[in-house]
């Protein structure tokens, strides 16, 4: 691969001196060394640009991040978000199989959907013989507000492989010690226990649960100083960097189908991952190739340890900080509309 990041305007599986050549001069110039690992953005359709390059990537990419548009009709930059379900799916499907197409046996393929369309990829890619080793969720707190039933809070992480065989270069990555979180045994209670392990995990730490949440997990709003402009469903690069880290080495070659802001690329890039990118949108590929370039907004280490309880440690002195009242007042307005009100008592037994 070529030693540089660069912006493909085409379908073509290699790039000339030609081509790097006439790349537009408006593009953000590097402010750090990008020989090593190679990146490459590519701007066009990923089921064109996927098709393209399959004679050279086939087989050889490590590991596969998607965050596919939702067909929610947003306002993506020239991307059509309101097609017809039948549409769709088959758009999805395709793109599916050309991402496992490139993928190695033994790869790891991600893909981030919402409710509306998880099952229809889970049961596509079991018919493609892949094994579903976790359906995570990511949990955030600042859902759309909704009152005519629950609030959204939740995007799936579907976390396949792809089937295994005898060749040479099949074989599952896996790196937990790189992701492992602090217990809520040894966070909450200081329990013993979790300081002579049997599992082999380091004392009080764990491998992190399938519901993904804590410091920096939240949706990426307009005040997050990790916010791109013209980028509303971001995702954060902490959870980037457990997917990049906990599934692929050094070195591996990572590909993101939808690059959109160019997190997939950020952290791949900066964890020393080679990495292709597509993106429809030549504006969005020009963003996502400064933000390779700059390199992850947050130290992408900090996260090793840290706890995600959601309760505060418990013992002889612990105190609350939350006044005993809070919760009765908020139940009394809940129940009877009227704060001011009292509840009537259940009748005790």
């Amino acid at each position: 691969m070529s030693s540089r990041v660069y912006v493909q305007p085409a379908p073509r599986a290699l790039l000339t001196k030609a081509d790097l050549s006439a790349l537009p001069a408006s593009l953000p110039k590097a402010d750090h060394a990008i020989d090593s690992p190679a990146a490459r953005v590519y701007v066009g359709d990923c089921r064109e640009i996927l098709a393209g390059l399959m004679p050279s990537i086939k087989g050889k990419v490590d590991m596969v991040f998607a965050d596919p548009p939702f067909n929610w009709n947003r306002a993506y930059d020239k991307w059509d978000d309101s097609m017809p379900t039948a549409d769709y799916l088959t758009f999805t499907y395709a793109w599916l199989d050309l991402c496992l197409e490139s993928l190695r046996p033994g790869g790891a393929f991600w893909v981030n959907i919402p409710d509306d369309w998880a099952a229809e990829i889970v049961v596509h890619m079991k018919l493609r013989r892949c094994h579903l080793i976790n359906w995570c969720v990511w949990h955030y707190r600042f859902g759309q507000n909704l009152t005519e039933r629950f609030i959204n809070s939740k995007v799936h992480a579907l976390y396949f492989l792809k089937p295994e065989t005898l060749a040479s270069n099949c074989h599952r990555t896996w790196n937990p010690l790189e992701v492992l979180e602090m217990s809520d045994r040894a966070a909450i209670y200081n329990d013993a226990r979790t300081q002579s392990k049997k599992d082999g995990m380091p004392p009080g730490l764990r491998i992190p649960m399938d519901v993904w949440y804590g410091p920096f997990w939240g949706r990426i709003q307009g005040n997050n100083k990790e916010r791109r402009p013209g980028h509303d469903n971001q995702l954060p690069e902490t959870y980037l960097e457990r997917v990049v880290r906990s599934t692929s080495n050094p070195g591996d070659l990572v590909m993101d189908p939808f690059l959109g802001s160019g997190t997939t690329g950020v952290v791949a890039h900066h964890l020393k991952r080679r990495f292709i990118g597509v993106e429809y949108s030549s504006a969005n590929a020009a963003r996502a190739f400064e933000r390779i370039t700059t390199g992850p907004i947050r130290p992408l280490n900090g996260q090793l340890g840290v706890s995600t309880a959601i309760h505060a440690k418990r013992g002889p002195k612990a105190k609350s900080k939350v006044p005993s009242n809070v919760s009765s007042k908020a139940e009394s307005k809940l129940l009877n509309k009227n704060p001011s009100k009292p509840r009537k008592k259940a009748a005790t037994k």
